[in-house]
């Protein structure tokens, strides 16, 4: 890539972000109902995100769209696997509750 198409890229990263955000968002909504456990695989996703900005700079290098594409592939998994996570959590938590009742 140029410094033509990076400047693009950074030109529309608040948007995009936002934009994205707000998509995880309505999905993780429709999904789950629930903000407690939406807020908990939120949470997780930050704290992932978080761990890998804070080790990026001991490699010495730059962001580049690797990193880039890892933010993505990371997000979309963790969203992925909260939603599963979740939704198995649910389901035991409604089974026992069903099996203890007389």
């Amino acid at each position: 890539m140029n410094d033509d198409q990076f400047s693009v890229i950074k030109d529309s990263a608040l948007r995009d972000t936002l934009s994205a955000l707000i998509g995880v968002l309505i999905i993780l909504w429709f999904a789950l109902r629930s903000w407690k456990i939406i807020l908990a695989v939120v949470f997780s996703l930050l704290v992932g995100l978080a761990g890998h900005v804070r080790a990026w700079p001991c490699d010495g290098r730059a962001f580049n769209l690797i990193s880039i594409a890892f933010f993505v592939l990371f997000v979309g998994l963790g969203v992925d696997f909260g939603i599963q996570f979740s939704v198995r959590y649910r389901t035991e938590r409604h089974e026992q509750r069903t099996s203890t009742a007389p």
